[in-house]
């Protein structure tokens, strides 16, 4: 799994994750705060902390070229923190919404999306995942297939484990 905390922008990097399934449970293969230097890493590059990552528009034909590298297999499915959507997304969803109602007080509230926030940089993804076979998944009530595209919104996550009696799992 491929899973990107994308940012909404050109001029801000996106935070990349890899992760592998094996006998042993989930492995994260490889970790970058930015496309650049996730592709840097597939060619033995490894990204220095003290420097500064930037930005960029993805290229995910790159990016799971990248995956394959460092895993030798395919990637079966790219989950990506950004609102995306079959149709343009022009203001906050029914789920936004959810998010805030539930989260919000927590700390945990989502950012508003816009036609211009993400939108062309989501629409663009969402397309190219689709010319390379990863369709985004929505809640159609049918059976979809892999590979696949969900947008994920990890953040509950880390405020569950924050506020949780019992140690979170860390793998």
């Amino acid at each position: 799994m491929l899973g990107i905390d994308a940012a909404w922008t050109t001029h801000q990097p996106s935070d990349i994750a890899l992760v592998q399934a094996s006998a042993s449970g989930w492995q994260c293969r490889a970790l970058a705060p930015s496309y650049a230097d996730f592709l840097d890493l597939a060619r033995g590059v490894n990204w220095d902390p003290k420097t500064r990552a930037r930005g960029s528009e993805p290229e995910l034909a790159d990016l799971l070229k990248a995956s394959r590298s460092l895993t030798g297999r395919s990637v079966g499915c790219v989950a990506v923190d950004m609102p995306l959507a079959t149709t343009p997304i022009s203001a906050r969803r029914a789920a936004d919404n959810a998010i805030v109602s539930r989260f919000g007080p927590k700390g945990c509230a989502v950012h508003s999306p816009s036609a211009d926030r993400p939108g062309p940089i989501a629409d663009r993804f969402r397309a190219d995942c689709s010319s390379l076979g990863y369709e985004l998944h929505t809640n159609t009530g049918r059976p979809q297939a892999f590979p696949a595209l969900i947008e994920v919104y990890p953040h509950v996550t880390l405020w569950r484990c924050s506020t949780a009696t019992t140690a979170c799992p860390t793998k």
